[in-house]
């Protein structure tokens, strides 16, 4: 059973959003007051493995590459552009010039080989005692596919690979490879990871852990789009009702993955407007081929057929979900539009059920 969240976003009707083209919102007095359920776990990109850490990361720190917004397809941040060899195994990086991390250090080649040294590197001062997950994933442990990272002047960058990897690019622009300071890692890991220094619209002004996060317009930050707003609070409601009344009074102006019910009713409102988009998030049931009796095909085909996987996705989602016919998020590497989910089909669970010995069912 697999299903594809879709979460909202409850905004004010006023609100703009995150950056704009520099417009009247830009003002550095503006302040933007979100709610969200829960606080993220840790501030450091390349150890967080939660999304409410790396949502906030990517407003304070960029890597070379990112996501354009809405998609998957990829747009330049620090690097301008990029070429990779006709072996795919060896990938080159061009900075924009005149960039500054937050703390006014120069955003350059080195810093970025810096950066991927730290994470790859087990015998690197500055990999301490960190796991950095989404590197070993991504690029197969340590040091992984990158055999060697190279600077050979302030603008360039060369990653030379063991062998071509197809997603390089994309697993590049994952907020866990946003670049970091070196001078602020290396002086604090501990105080990097709870207010990191990196290039990106905002930075981090202050963490209360379980109450609210401050975020404060960059004035080093350079783009075509502005900071919308001087500051962003970031407030932690775990309690739903009470974040539904925050937002009702006016004391936020953001309510981040309202419950469906409240999204409906919300809607309702005037001067709310409910943002909805599908996410990457999947809902599933696991069964273990390794216990009995899930090793026989026979009966994981029936659990398959005997549940009623749209029923349950509104049931308990309403508008919030849909039925997901890929493990694999649509328009992302590896979707196949061909493969779909397996019907509702009562009768045929019950008929693949009896082809099981009793035996088989024995735990």
């Amino acid at each position: 059973m697999k299903m594809r969240l879709w979460p909202a976003m409850v905004v004010a009707a006023f609100l703009v959003g995150g950056c704009s083209n520099g417009g009247s919102n830009g003002a550095a007095g503006s302040t933007l007051v979100v709610a969200r359920v829960k606080d993220a776990v840790i501030l450091d990109p390349a150890q967080a493995t939660d999304g409410l850490s790396l949502n906030l990361t990517q407003e304070v720190m960029w890597g070379l590459v990112r996501f354009k917004p809405g998609s998957f397809d990829i747009e330049p941040a620090l690097a301008q552009s990029w070429k990779a060899s006709p072996d795919g195994k060896q990938w080159t990086f061009t900075l924009r010039k005149g960039l500054k991390f937050s703390d006014g250090t120069p955003v350059d080649a080195g810093a970025i080989k810096w950066n991927f040294d730290r994470w790859r590197l087990t015998n690197n001062r500055n990999h301490g005692n960190d796991t950095y997950q989404y590197y070993a994933a991504m690029f197969g442990g340590f040091p992984g596919i990158i055999s060697d990272a190279t600077a050979p002047n302030s603008t360039t960058v060369i990653f030379k690979l063991a062998r071509p990897l197809a997603p390089f690019l994309h697993d590049v622009a994952m907020p866990s490879f946003a670049i970091g300071s070196p001078a602020a890692i290396r002086a604090s890991h501990e105080a990097f990871a709870r207010q990191p220094i990196g290039y990106g619209p905002y930075t981090v002004a202050e963490w209360v852990k379980d109450d609210h996060i401050t975020l404060q317009a960059n004035p080093l930050f350079k783009w075509t789009a502005k900071p919308a707003y001087g500051t962003v609070i970031i407030r932690d409601i775990p309690d739903q009702a009470t974040s539904v009344l925050s937002l009702q009074k006016g004391d936020v102006d953001i309510l981040t993955d309202p419950r469906p019910d409240d999204a409906a009713q919300l809607a309702k409102q005037t001067g709310i407007k409910i943002y909805q988009q599908p996410s990457n998030n999947n809902s599933y049931l696991a069964l273990n081929m390794e216990k009995t009796p899930f090793q026989q095909l026979q009966v994981r085909r029936a659990v398959a057929n005997a549940l009623n996987v749209p029923q349950i996705v509104h049931a308990f989602y309403s508008q919030g979900a849909s039925v997901a016919d890929n493990w694999t998020p649509p328009k992302m590497l590896g979707e196949n539009p061909a493969v779909k989910h397996v019907p509702y089909d009562p009768q045929l669970a019950r008929k693949l059920l009896a082809q099981v010995s009793p035996g088989d069912f024995a735990t």
